[in-house]
C-alpha cells in the first residue's frame, strides 16, 4: 500500500490498513520504546499504548510524506514513553544538581571530546546495551537530549523536573557511559597485550 492509501485506510478504521501500519512501523517504534523503558515488557506496553493513540488520532495527520508520517508516529511514541515515565518513575528523576556539585571535581570530570571515536570503537549494539543499563532518569534524559535533540528546558517541561536536574542526569549518564567504555577499552588493551 502507498503511504497515503495506508493513512486513508487507517482513518476509515480499515483492519488491513491498520495491520499493515503495525507490521511496517512497529519494529522501529519498539526500538524507540526500548530506548526509554527499563525492560522489554514495559517497552511492549508503551508500544501498544502508542499504537492505540496512533489509530485514534490518525485523523489529525494531514501530510502525505512518509518521513513526516514516521516523525509523527515517533513523536506519539516518545510522548507515550514520557507519560509512562512521569507516571511511574518520576521520583527517580528528582535530584538537584546542587546535591552533586562537590562530587564532580575537576579531576573526576570526563573528557567527552573523544566520545564519537569511543562509540565507533565499541559498536552501536554494545552502546545501546549500555544505555539500557543506565538508571531510569539518566537513560531518559540522555535519550531526550542526545537522540531526540531536546534542550534542558524542554526536557524539564516534559518530565516535570528542574533544568538543573536535567543537566545533572545528563552529566551523570555521560560519566557512567564513559566509565563503562573505558573499562571495555582497558580490557581490550590488556587482552591484546597478553596475546
Amino acid at each position: 500500500m502507498e503511504i497515503q492509501e495506508l493513512i486513508n485506510g487507517c482513518k476509515k478504521w480499515n483492519k488491513k490498513a491498520q495491520n499493515e501500519l503495525y507490521d511496517t512501523y512497529a519494529p522501529r517504534l519498539f526500538a524507540v520504546c526500548m530506548r526509554y523503558m527499563p525492560d522489554r515488557d514495559n517497552a511492549k506496553d508503551v508500544l501498544q499504548e502508542s499504537m492505540i493513540k496512533i489509530y485514534k488520532n490518525i485523523g489529525s495527520f494531514t501530510h502525505s510524506d512518509a518521513n513526516a508520517f514516521y516523525c509523527w508516529l515517533k513523536r506519539i511514541t516518545v510522548n507515550t514513553a514520557l507519560n509512562y515515565i512521569r507516571d511511574n518513575i518520576k521520583n527517580k528523576l528528582n535530584t538537584d544538581i546542587n546535591y552533586f556539585e562537590n562530587e564532580f571535581t575537576d579531576e573526576n570530570n570526563v573528557d567527552f571530546s573523544q566520545y564519537d571515536d569511543m562509540i565507533e570503537y565499541i559498536g552501536s549494539r554494545k552502546l545501546f546495551q549500555m544505555i539500557q543499563e543506565l538508571p531510569d532518569g539518566y537513560r531518559t534524559v540522555f535519550n531526550l537530549y542526545v537522540v531526540e535533540d531536546y534542550n534542558h528546558k524542554e526536557i524539564a517541561e516534559q518530565l516535570d523536573i528542574t533544568v538543573n536536574t536535567s543537566k545533572t542526569q545528563l552529566f551523570k549518564a555521560r560519566k557512567m557511559l564513559m566509565s563503562k567504555i573505558y573499562k571495555i577499552m582497558d580490557r581490550t588493551i590488556i587482552i591484546k597485550e597478553v596475546i
